[in-house]
């Protein structure tokens, strides 16, 4: 595998770092929140889900297309921080599984171990659950927002594999599929909420 062409620069240099001061990569769990996560964090806080694609009689197209642009931002951020988490998740496994063109310290290795462990913090349970919430965040309970995001989910994960230069790890396809999952399963309650208040409407 390339390393210059198919790892995450910043987070190579990192591992190679430690590597040679024989410390370990626990930036992670130490900072539950990384600078790309802190960064859609900002960008959510400044979202009002509420007025996404949505506009009154009185608002001008000047406004419509200063919020589908905004809208399309936030689309690609978030595609963005799909693609640096799946990266930096496969990377993590390459540690692990000796597959760096760098010699890796057992400190070193047994953290990234846990970091993709299932209970860890790039594990497939809490980087899905991440990354569905990032989405919801954005999209509320609108559902043709949501599969918007959706879609974004799907273009982050090629382009990671892009980046990648190959078919990303394992653990990175069952991150998508448990992605995936939680999302039909929102949508799903979506839709039986909006059920249940149409029939109590209609008795």
């Amino acid at each position: 595998m390339d390393i210059n062409n198919n790892m995450d620069v910043r987070l190579l240099t990192n591992i190679t770092n430690r590597a040679q001061n024989n410390a370990n990569i626990n930036h992670a769990r130490n900072n539950p929140l990384s600078e790309d996560l802190q960064a859609m964090n900002t960008t959510v806080e400044q979202v009002d889900p509420s007025r996404t694609w949505r506009i009154s009689d009185g608002e001008n197209a000047q406004s419509l297309q200063a919020m589908i642009q905004q809208s399309n931002r936030q689309t690609e951020a978030f595609r963005q921080m799909v693609e640096r988490l799946l990266l930096n998740q496969a990377n993590r496994t390459s540690v692990v599984n000796g597959q760096l063109m760098v010699e890796i310290d057992e400190a070193t290795r047994a953290q990234a171990q846990a970091d993709i462990a299932e209970d860890g913090f790039f594990g497939v349970e809490q980087t899905s659950q991440r990354l569905f919430d990032f989405a919801v965040a954005f999209a509320g309970d609108d559902p043709e927002r949501l599969a918007v995001m959706r879609d974004a989910v799907l273009r982050g994960f090629a382009a990671a594999e892009r980046a990648w230069g190959g078919n990303l790890p394992e653990i990175s396809h069952q991150t998508l599929e448990a992605t995936m999952n939680l999302f039909d399963q929102h949508l799903e309650r979506i839709n039986e909420g909006r059920e249940a208040t149409a029939a109590v409407a209609a008795s």
